[in-house]
């Protein structure tokens, strides 16, 4: 069963402080987001006091109400009602008062069954994610929590303390069952072995493990004791759910589950463990969770947007199309929202950042590093290694170069495994932006000791001082530089910067999470087929002038790097080229997407970057009269 609409008007529970609560096609999940404070506990207790009343009025018929409710209204109306004495009409607009908030309290919950009054709604979620073993306790006690478990006198938070009890005394009465020539077992032998089948099912169902016995009876679970588990604190919560199912005779397929801030109980990983378990087991059921957790809320979004509400002290109101609204409630400040998305998008920064030191090597091993992936370990041995045979540090401009993390990742890695960084690596970062340039200034300080020029904003700077450098690397750059500032990028500046072996390495992730407006075309990114188009690369030169690695073999984090002489070779046309090529690609890789069936929230994403890619080179060819 699921509650399909929620209409509360605030004079309906004056008590519990709401606004007037309506929400509408409710899904199986149903994510009320919002800061502390705000009502979603008393949400939740306002909609099981509904359901509670609801479950009263079971044998009460709405259409039975509302006639009887005609009939009293058409009594006071009548010209009967002058014989009444004042106390008799005071009895009847009351039990019309109470006819009509009974029919409110029946129509303030929409459920898909609508010939049912009864509400199954259980709170679901324990309170602890630990387990209290037997210890000393006597074999009385431990059959008084069982029972009482059984009879609903324990709520949740005392079930860490009885889900041992519980289990123990279930197996006993099932081995009594079984075993009927010991002659203990009174009762019905078939009712309990029934009983104890379920509890092994259930639990099996949510930790795909079965239930058994140690020879000296003692409960256990993937071959160990229960006080010797290890379970993990989602294993943990999960088993006393299952639990508190079997003990209230609950079909969770047919439930309406509460969780109330489950965040306060379970870190992240364990609370997405449990609630994708419950997911999975639904059925016909539902969810409710309120939350102030962004890693549930971001989980769950990803799954179905129409499961996120957001509470604020207006109502409700759907949010999963609008997460800056949720952002903004949770977070606050922009700057904390800000702080937030440059954490999220950091693992991708240092993973570009650390591959792109993976290639800074001679061509055979950025050839090898895309079959053996090297750890930064293996990199910064084998920078040694060319440094020594070459009798000189390499020399690397990081172009682009952000908060210095390219460095970093280098510098940690030879601190740890290799000595100092600076005798094999000769660092320089140009970075025309001065957003983070403390950040990045600090980290070359740290590597090459203050007051030595190795960080420039303008690239006149590094041509005064006659710098040839090996590599130019960059970083998540490339599709960020307007395609009219390429002729210059690479046919002039890098042409006299580069050392006359010197290569440019563009480092991209080709699955780009975020879309971005760099330029008036938006952003452009290029790959192998197109990069070979642009710099007119020809048959035989991908071994020594052209090379690419695919870092983890999925096309997203890829390397290329190009020799020094290529770069002449681009030009206006080849650029056009390169447009089309890249216009044709994204066509195929839409025609692809569109093609695979159940597709997720990755799916879309890749979708939308491939559609804006085919619109922003479209807009370049049409600028430029090739539309």
């Amino acid at each position: 069963m699921r509650i399909r609409e929620v209409n509360i008007r605030k004079n309906l529970l004056k008590d519990y402080g709401l606004p007037d609560i309506e929400m509408t096609r409710l899904e199986r999940v149903v994510v009320v987001a919002g800061p502390n404070g705000i009502g979603k506990t008393r949400l939740l207790k306002a909609i099981r006091r509904c359901g509670e009343l609801r479950n009263e009025l079971a044998d009460e018929s709405f259409d039975e109400l509302e006639s009887e409710k005609k009939v009293l209204v058409g009594t006071l109306k009548s010209a009967s009602i002058s014989k009444l004495n004042q106390a008799e009409r005071d009895a009847l607009e009351d039990r019309i008062d109470k006819i009509r908030k009974k029919s409110e309290i029946i129509s303030s919950l929409k459920v898909d069954a609508s010939h049912e009054l009864r509400l199954p709604i259980v709170e679901i979620l324990p309170k602890k994610s630990d387990l209290a073993t037997i210890g000393s306790q006597t074999l009385s006690q431990i059959r008084d929590r069982a029972s009482r478990l059984r009879r609903g006198d324990i709520e949740l938070d005392g079930l860490s303390d009885s889900a041992f009890s519980y289990i123990f005394s279930e197996q006993n009465s099932y081995f009594e069952a079984t075993h009927p020539e010991r002659g203990n077992y009174r009762g019905n032998a078939n009712e309990i072995i029934a009983r104890y089948k379920r509890l092994e099912n259930s639990i099996n169902d949510f930790l795909g493990a079965k239930l058994s016995r140690s020879a000296q009876g003692e409960p256990m679970l993937f071959g160990q004791t229960l006080d010797m588990h290890g379970l993990s604190a989602g294993q943990i919560v999960l088993l006393q759910i299952a639990i508190a199912l079997h003990a209230r005779e609950q079909d969770l397929r047919n439930s309406i589950l509460f969780l109330d801030e489950p965040e306060n109980h379970l870190h992240s990983a364990a609370l997405i463990e449990v609630v994708d378990n419950l997911l999975s087991k639904i059925g016909s059921g539902q969810i409710w969770i309120c939350t102030h957790s962004i890693p549930l809320i971001a989980h769950l979004a990803s799954i179905d947007p129409f499961y996120i509400w957001y509470m604020n002290r207006e109502g409700v109101e759907r949010a999963g199309r609008k997460p800056e609204t949720i952002l903004q409630g949770l977070l606050g400040r922009k700057d904390a929202r800000q702080n937030l998305f440059n954490f999220l998008k950091l693992p991708q920064e240092l993973a570009a950042a650390n591959y792109a030191s993976q290639c800074l090597l001679p061509p055979q091993v950025i050839a090898a590093s895309a079959k053996t992936d090297p750890q930064l370990s293996q990199i910064a041995k084998q920078l040694r290694e060319r440094a020594e045979l070459e009798m000189r540090a390499v020399k690397i401009l990081d172009f682009g170069a952000g908060k210095g993390r390219l460095l970093s990742g280098l510098y940690e890695n030879f601190a740890d495994n290799e000595g100092s960084l600076s005798q094999y690596v000769d660092y320089y970062a140009f970075e025309p932006e001065h957003a983070n340039r403390d950040l990045c200034q600090e980290v070359i300080d740290n590597v090459y000791g203050r007051g030595v020029d190795r960080y420039f904003w303008d690239l006149e700077q590094i041509k005064s001082k006659n710098l040839r450098f090996d590599v130019v690397c960059l970083c998540n750059v490339l599709h960020e530089i307007h395609p009219d500032e390429w002729w210059k990028l690479f046919r002039e500046d890098m042409q006299s910067i580069l050392d006359e072996g010197g290569s440019v390495l563009l480092v991209e992730d080709h699955h780009l999470p975020t879309g971005e407006r760099a330029h008036e075309f938006g952003f452009i990114m290029l790959d192998t087929d197109e990069l070979s188009t642009l710099f007119s690369v020809q048959p035989g030169e991908g071994g020594s002038l052209f090379r690419f690695a695919d870092e983890r073999g999925d096309g997203r984090l890829k390397a290329h790097a190009i020799h020094r002489t290529l770069l002449e070779r681009l030009t206006e046309e080849s650029q056009l080229g390169a447009f089309k090529a890249l216009c044709g690609r994204a066509l195929r890789e839409i025609a692809n997407l569109r093609k695979i069936e159940g597709p997720d929230y990755s799916t879309g994403q890749r979708l939308g970057l491939w559609t804006q890619l085919l619109a922003n080179a479209s807009l370049f060819l049409h600028a430029r009269g090739n539309g």
